[in-house]
C-alpha cells in the first residue's frame, strides 16, 4: 500500500445505505482497482479512529475504494447483532453498486464480526478478500478466559490490558454504577485515548472509578450471553469460500492468538485461509517493532492482497 502521512491523502464523503448505515468513503484519485469495507473494532471514536482513517487513505493513494463504517455497538463498547447486520448490508450495498467481490478488512473485535457477516448466506460471493487484524474465535470462549480474574496483573503490559478491559466492560453500564457526570468523562477520555497510550495518572484515575467492580459483575450488567454465540465465528464458517488472511499480535492478551489459530482450522478444509502470528502487531498497547526485512516481507504481502 503507499504510504500517507497526517491527515493529508484523499478525503472521505459521508453516504448513508438505503438500511441507514452510515459510512466514510475514500475514493482513489483514478479508476479503483477494487473496494473494500475497513472495519473498525470496539473504539468510541468509530470511524473517526486516526488509524482506521490513515489505513483508509493509504487504500485510496494505492488505488482502492475504502469504505468505513460507523457501528453503534463497538463504537460504545456494546456486543450486538445489530453491527453484524450493519456490516453485511454496507457489503452487499456497495458489491451492488461498484461490483462484486468486495474485499473487507476487520479489526480486533470487527474482524471477528466480519467474517459472521460474510459467512451470511445471502453474501454468497459477495465479499473476497477478507483481512483480519486480531480476530476473536469465540466471545464465549473469550468471556471464559477473563472474567474469572484468577491472578492479579503483574507487569506493565498486563495491568495495561486489565485496566482497558474494566474500562471498556464498564462504559456501556456507567450510569447504572452510580457514578457522577465527571468520572463518567474520566471514563471516557482514558478509554477513547487508550490505543494511543494515555497517561498512567489518567489510567490511574479512571481505573480508581471502577476497580471495586469485578468484570463479573460488569458483564453480568452490560453483556448479554445470549448474543455470543452469533456474535461468534466459531462453528460459521463452512460455507465461507472467501480467501481469508488472518494477523495476529503474538503477545496479545485481550484476544489471544489461539483465536486465529482456531479459525484457521477451521478455515483450513477450504485451502483458502492463510495464518500470521508476528508481533509486528499490537493490539492496545503501541508496541515495538522489529525492523529485520524477513519479519516485515509476510506482513506486507498478506496485507497487500486487499490491494489486489
Amino acid at each position: 500500500m503507499k504510504p500517507v502521512s497526517g491527515d493529508s491523502g484523499p478525503q472521505p464523503v459521508t453516504r448513508t445505505t438505503a438500511a441507514g448505515v452510515g459510512f466514510d468513503l475514500y475514493e482513489p484519485a483514478g479508476p479503483p482497482r477494487r473496494t473494500c469495507l475497513a472495519v473498525h473494532g470496539a473504539t468510541l471514536a468509530g470511524k473517526e479512529d486516526g488509524r482506521l482513517k490513515s489505513f483508509a487513505r493509504c487504500l485510496a493513494a494505492s488505488g482502492v475504494r475504502a469504505a468505513v463504517p460507523d457501528l453503534r455497538g463497538l463504537k460504545s463498547c456494546v456486543f450486538s447483532e445489530g453491527d453484524v447486520l450493519a456490516i453485511a448490508d454496507l457489503a452487499a450495498s456497495l458489491g451492488s453498486e461498484y461490483g462484486k467481490p468486495v474485499a473487507m478488512a476487520g479489526f480486533s473485535f470487527g474482524a471477528g464480526l466480519s467474517l459472521v457477516a460474510a459467512a451470511k448466506e445471502e453474501l454468497a460471493g459477495f465479499v473476497d478478500p477478507i483481512l483480519c487484524f486480531g480476530a476473536h474465535h469465540s466471545m464465549d470462549g473469550l468471556w471464559a478466559l477473563h472474567l474469572p480474574e484468577t491472578r492479579p496483573p503483574r507487569t506493565e503490559a498486563e495491568w495495561h490490558d486489565h485496566i482497558y478491559l474494566r474500562l471498556a466492560l464498564a462504559y456501556p453500564v456507567m450510569d447504572r454504577l452510580g457514578l457522577s457526570r465527571e468520572d463518567k468523562a474520566v471514563i471516557a477520555d482514558a478509554l477513547g485515548s487508550y490505543c494511543a497510550d494515555p497517561s498512567v495518572e489518567a489510567k490511574r484515575r479512571a481505573y480508581a472509578l471502577v476497580e471495586r467492580r469485578s468484570l463479573a459483575e460488569l458483564y453480568e450488567l452490560g453483556v448479554d450471553p445470549k448474543v455470543n454465540n452469533a456474535l461468534s465465528p466459531a462453528g460459521k464458517l463452512g460455507r465461507l469460500r472467501s480467501r481469508v488472511i488472518l494477523l495476529h499480535d503474538a503477545n496479545d492478551r485481550l484476544i489471544p492468538p489461539d483465536h486465529s489459530r482456531r479459525l484457521f482450522d477451521e478455515l483450513k478444509p477450504g485451502g483458502r485461509a492463510s495464518l500470521l502470528v508476528t508481533p509486528l502487531l499490537s493490539h492496545v498497547a503501541p508496541g515495538s517493532i522489529p525492523r529485520g526485512l524477513a519479519d516485515i516481507l509476510p506482513l506486507l504481502r498478506m496485507v497487500g492482497a486487499v490491494v489486489g
